[in-house]
């Protein structure tokens, strides 16, 4: 199976970016230890530092949704929700 990349980009709602950011260093830290995943770089936009791109490397699309499962089912996924301005569409990529 190829390794893949999972892109999303999530906008904080104003006065919750510093709660986003510390999430986002948990995730810095955590996100690799997951099954399946390899690593996640975290970029915050300068143009809009509410805005902060995350680019995923994974084993695979079902490691990924497995991961995504567990984190809906724990809360955390509403946890996150809460503090953006939109539900945030994410996209899975090849490397060419």
């Amino acid at each position: 199976m190829m390794p893949l990349k999972f892109t999303i980009i999530f906008c904080a709602k104003v006065g919750t970016t510093d709660a986003f950011l510390n999430i986002m260093k948990s995730v810095k830290t955590d996100l690799p230890t997951a099954d399946g995943c390899s690593g996640v770089e975290i970029l915050r936009s300068i143009e809009n530092p509410s805005e902060f791109t995350l680019i995923e490397s994974w084993e695979s699309q079902h490691k990924h949704q497995t991961h995504i499962q567990t984190l809906t089912e724990s809360g955390g996924w509403d946890y996150l929700l809460g503090l953006l301005t939109h539900t945030p569409n994410g996209h899975y990529h090849h490397l060419i």
